[in-house]
């Protein structure tokens, strides 16, 4: 996954970053599928309104990754670390610590390095 920087640069984020970008909307769409299939056939009304609802979570999650990439990469805006991030935010990239104060640093270090 790459990313635009106001400079016309590119960072590149690990593939764990990637996969959360991705699990956003695959859960709601795992979700969904699940309950459409375990969904009646004497029932499609039920099941559309179902999947209806589940499309418009997964539209929601994915424009929150969106707008969570934007600001924090493109803008930033560190704060939406605070109002995001779990405290117990685990990183999958095994050079990177666990938490938020330590993705916060993680950022920091990728705007000192592609915006100097």
């Amino acid at each position: 996954m790459a990313i635009r920087l106001r400079r016309a640069r590119t960072v590149r984020l690990s593939l764990a970053a990637a996969v959360v970008a991705g699990i956003a909307a695959m859960s709601t769409t795992a979700a969904s599928a699940s309950a459409t299939s375990a969904a009646n056939a004497a029932q499609p009304a039920v099941a559309s309104a179902s999947q209806q609802a589940a499309d418009r979570q997964a539209q929601a999650n994915k424009q929150l990754v969106l707008y969570f990439n934007d600001q924090l990469f493109n803008d930033d805006n560190l704060s939406v670390i605070d109002k995001y991030v779990s405290p117990d935010y685990t990183q999958h990239n095994p050079t990177a610590a666990n938490g938020p104060d330590a993705l916060r640093q993680l950022v920091i270090q990728l705007h000192a390095l592609f915006r100097s």
